[in-house]
């Protein structure tokens, strides 16, 4: 199961997932983070916790970025493992997503 923990910063909202990112994942996902972009464009995503990441998890991640895109918002991913960056890889979505090795760095891009 997914838990996701969101944490309110200075200039961007910091949502940190453990556990697993699939299909229900996904449903929890998006219903904690629906209301987010009333309070800031952007946001990082802590997946250092996460240990599984189905396509329903890359579809909610997509379609959080296309949310905040298109508001002039921006969404910076970290901590992804070398399994969950390979399944990332295969479903053709790396170059989608800013992703970086560390927080600081996930704060410099937004």
């Amino acid at each position: 199961m997914l838990n996701v923990r969101i944490t309110h910063k200075h200039n961007y909202i910091l949502i940190t997932l453990s556990g697993r990112f699939d299909a229900y994942g996904a449903g929890i996902f998006t219903g904690q983070t629906a209301d987010l972009e009333e309070g800031s464009k952007f946001w990082i995503v802590d997946m250092t916790e996460a240990d599984y990441l189905s396509s329903a998890g890359i579809k909610a991640l997509l379609e959080a970025d296309k949310s905040l895109q298109m508001k002039k918002g921006k969404m910076a991913v970290y901590g992804i493992s070398e399994n969950l960056m390979r399944i990332i890889q295969i479903s053709g979505t790396k170059n989608i997503f800013k992703i970086v090795p560390t927080i600081d760095e996930a704060v410099k891009l937004l």
